[in-house]
């Protein structure tokens, strides 16, 4: 019966006014709202955005308007491409250590490794990000059969870390089967 009363009247009511209501809000509240974290005052929702607000409103170094979140950590062609992998560092307003990110860029149509960094890095830097190249390879990304394969390395800029390159591509692609080699140019 209480879950009833508290599912239909405690839920209409606002955070505030619960908080005024029950005599151990912090804990009752975990209770009656499962699925919303409550940080001074305010009621975020227990999902992605939610939790990205609450970091927002903390005003964490993490918050999702740091301009690395601009940007796809994977962009690669369908076909067997040259990649490089890029590592971006970005320093927050506060001045506290930089927020740091890889990024993983290839095309079918590049020659030369350096083509596949050049646009990224120029769009990157306008935006106040320090961008390296950490090395390069080759990709293999059959969509049609959900594979992509890594191998290979950069005359330019030397092997690339193919594992986290291999790790950075099974996030953006969950349903392909990922495997990488040192083996190959």
């Amino acid at each position: 019966m209480w879950n009833n009363l508290a599912n239909s009247t405690i839920c209409l009511l606002s955070v505030q006014a619960a908080s005024f209501l029950l005599p151990n809000p912090p804990a009752l509240q975990a209770l009656f709202f499962p699925r919303v974290f409550f940080q001074g005052g305010a009621a975020f929702p227990y999902n992605t955005l939610g939790i990205r607000r609450m970091a927002q409103a903390a005003g964490e170094p993490n918050q999702p308007s740091s301009p690395l979140y601009n940007f796809p950590k994977v962009s690669i062609d369908d076909g067997i491409q040259k990649y490089v992998l890029l590592k971006a560092s970005y320093r927050t307003d506060d001045g506290s250590l930089p927020l740091e990110q890889y990024y993983v860029r290839g095309r079918c149509a590049a020659e030369f490794h350096v083509e596949c960094a050049t646009v990224p890095i120029q769009e990157m830097e306008s935006q106040g990000i320090s961008v390296d190249i950490k090395g390069g390879g080759r990709i293999n990304h059959n969509a049609s059969a959900k594979t992509i394969r890594i191998y290979g390395y950069s005359m330019q800029f030397g092997r690339a870390e193919h594992l986290l390159t291999s790790k950075l591509c099974q996030e953006a692609f969950p349903d392909h089967q990922v495997e990488w080699s040192n083996e190959g140019y």
